[in-house]
């Protein structure tokens, strides 16, 4: 009975050997992604294949339930925190719009009204820390903030952390760990190339469902889902046209070659051992834990080299130039590209009043306008100044098919998107 199975074995791993060798020296990218996909089908058909896939990604499990179980803790740690800090404001009828903004963007992230390129532990606590800086600069409530803060040992004078928060800190730290087996261990590649097999096989339809369910709700949430899968689709679609482009980051033949042959030699060795080894449950590569959402690859960033700002959507993409630093073209997409309009946070698309905006692309050259002193004239100069830096914007060729501009009740937010009806990500 032994020898039947090993023969049986044998047999399947010849099959496989067959499929394997069918693209895995292929360079062309549209040839060996259908010979992947075929690849994979095949491996979920056999049970004593997909044993080993089920296996692979229940290696990610202790990673996951870790963060859960870190993640209530710090979200109530970062509540107790910011209830503190709203009282305390309320208590001395403290009037600065940047903490009350401050406090609306904690609602909008921990509500999930708000998304950025970090989780919404993240945005939660860089909206405190900021009010906690805001505070401090305060000298009447300096005190207060110092219970917040971690200085130096060696300088008890120069500030270490705005908001050191144990449970938070242990959740990032956990996070950082699951983000490193996602990029260098072997369930983690494969996690990728299953989401891109999802593209290559079921792509636009994914797309359209995506389309749909963001038209009838406009959740922000649902524009990320949306925006990841039309850059992973885009590409694909560049590949199956046979479109000649540089710009190929995701469906990295040479990276995904590496990982196949890495994941093909220890199925081999699984299979040419499993009487030696404890066996899983069944399952399927593709269904092994992961849901239908791409890979999370939107991630829109600004940068500014030699006094010039410019735009990625995510990390490996070509720089598109926005405009100089100083102008008001780049500081309106500052100002809305994320509450703090730091260069270095990362996208959170928030609604914004024209009277923010107007004081972040404010210039010089503005004193001397009499229409801006006016009392009866200045607010409608200043939405004028906003209209006319938009329709500059709207020129630039570099990233005009890219952003869209959304009003709300006097209020305006940005959002980084694609051409709308295509996933074209030239």
């Amino acid at each position: 009975m032994e020898d039947a199975t090993q023969d049986a074995d044998r047999e399947i791993l010849d099959v496989l050997k067959g499929y394997y060798d069918a693209f895995i020296n292929i360079d062309d990218p549209k040839r060996f992604f259908y010979g992947l996909a075929d690849y994979l089908e095949f491996l979920d058909k056999v049970p004593v294949l997909n044993e080993f896939s089920v296996e692979l990604f229940a290696k990610r499990k202790p990673f996951e339930d870790r963060l859960k179980a870190l993640e209530g803790p710090a979200h109530e740690r970062l509540a107790a925190i910011k209830n503190e800090l709203a009282d305390y404001v309320a208590k001395h009828k403290i009037e600065n719009p940047h903490i009350e903004q401050s406090l609306k963007e904690y609602d909008g992230w921990r509500t999930k009204k708000i998304v950025g390129s970090n989780g919404p532990l993240d945005g939660m606590h860089d909206v405190l820390r900021d009010i906690v800086e805001f505070l401090h600069k305060m000298p009447e409530h300096k005190a207060f903030a110092d219970r917040y803060i971690q200085y130096w040992e060696s300088n008890p004078e120069l500030i270490k952390h705005y908001l050191p928060v144990k449970e938070f800190d242990e959740y990032r730290e956990a996070e950082q760990e699951y983000k490193n087996g996602m990029k260098n261990e072997l369930w983690g590649q494969m996690g990728s190339i299953a989401w891109q097999y999802q593209v290559i096989r079921h792509g636009d339809e994914r797309r359209k469902k995506l389309e749909k369910e963001y038209q009838e709700t406009k959740s922000t949430e649902l524009h990320w889902d949306l925006m990841n899968h039309s850059i992973l689709n885009g590409e694909w679609r560049q590949i199956m046209e046979d479109r000649k482009t540089d710009r190929i980051y995701f469906f990295n033949v040479q990276e995904v070659r590496q990982t196949i042959v890495r994941y093909q030699n220890q199925l081999v060795a699984s299979v040419l051992l499993r009487k030696y080894i404890n066996k899983p449950q069944n399952g399927t590569l593709a269904s092994a834990g992961f849901d239908d959402a791409p890979a999370p690859v939107y991630k829109p960033r600004l940068s500014i080299q030699k006094d010039i700002g410019y735009l990625r959507l995510f990390d490996k993409d070509t720089k598109r130039r926005i405009a100089g630093t100083t102008t008001r073209q780049f500081r309106l997409v500052r100002c809305l590209f994320n509450p703090s309009a730091d260069v270095a946070a990362p996208f959170a698309p928030t609604f914004q009043t024209e009277e923010r905006i107007y004081e972040a692309i404010a210039l010089p050259k503005d004193k001397k306008d009499t229409s801006l002193t006016n009392v009866a004239t200045k607010e409608k100069r200043k939405h004028d100044i906003i209209e006319y830096t938009i329709e500059e914007i709207q020129g630039n060729k570099k990233i005009r098919q890219y952003r869209r501009f959304e009003r709300n009740a006097g209020k305006m937010r940005l959002q980084i998107t694609l051409p709308e009806g295509s996933d074209d990500t030239k």
